[in-house]
């Protein structure tokens, strides 16, 4: 018996004796109850039961013999069916979700850490998705803008995007508009650091549609953020900072 292949059929929704019974009539090419039972020790009701389930989910068929026989079906049509459905039932699974995600109002959505890089990236992603007007980036790092460069770039064919640094010509491939900062922009939104037991280095803080906020910090090498929406205070923020903007000529200093 091929454990590791039972193992794995196990993870396709088969029971033990399901993946076993289904690997020795794999082996056996056809065989009857009696054969898979004296071959397998699986209890006889109990390979009757499996045999019955085998061929409900479409893995095997039946032939019309005295005793039945049963066989496999093709398995690479079988698995090509079930890697479709599997993927259908994903594609259902993703639509409910977003379904569920859109009926969603703003004053819904909660205030939480980000702990990880994968996190921060989903949330972002997400943020990029359900952007409708504006998207307000100041970014200290222009390493860590670069990870985003495409997804930021799709974000401004579909809204407004202000990207504000501190030093414009790391950001010469951006790839949208760069603006500059006053020197208030600078010390109050650029400048910021973590405060609590573990200060940090900010890297970007992003505004969407005026009620979603994301901060990015480095905390000791370990990228970390916060996300917090509908701050009442929030529209009054970004309206604050876009009227102390100017747009950078790039190609003076690109």
């Amino acid at each position: 018996m091929k454990q590791d292949i039972v193992d794995k059929l196990k993870t396709w929704n088969m029971s033990e004796y399901e993946a076993i019974i289904y690997v020795t009539l794999v082996n056996l090419r056809k065989g009857s109850a009696r054969d898979i039972h004296e071959l397998t020790g699986i209890p006889r009701g109990r390979v009757y039961e499996t045999l019955r389930e085998l061929v409900s989910k479409g893995f095997i068929d039946v032939i019309d013999t005295n005793p039945s026989q049963y066989r496999a079906l093709d398995i690479r049509p079988t698995f090509e069916k079930l890697k479709k459905n599997f993927v259908l039932s994903l594609d259902e699974i993703i639509e409910g979700l977003e379904d569920i995600e859109k009926d969603t109002s703003s004053s819904d959505l909660p205030c939480f850490k980000l702990t990880n890089e994968w996190a921060i990236e989903n949330q972002i992603t997400g943020l990029v998705r359900r952007l409708k007007k504006q998207i307000v980036i100041l970014c200290n790092d222009p390493g860590w803008y670069s990870k985003f460069r495409d997804l930021f770039k799709e974000a401004n064919k579909k809204a407004d995007l202000y990207l504000i640094v501190n030093n414009p010509a790391d950001y010469c491939n951006a790839g949208v508009k760069i603006y500059s900062g006053d020197t208030l922009v600078k010390s109050a939104i650029l400048g910021v650091t973590k405060e609590g037991d573990n200060k940090g280095e900010l890297l970007c803080v992003i505004f969407a549609d005026k009620y979603e906020k994301i901060m990015v910090f480095l905390e000791e090498g370990k990228e970390t953020g916060l996300c917090s929406s509908s701050f009442v205070m929030t529209e009054f923020i970004i309206r604050s900072i876009l009227d102390r903007i100017t747009l950078v000529n790039m190609k003076t200093i690109c």
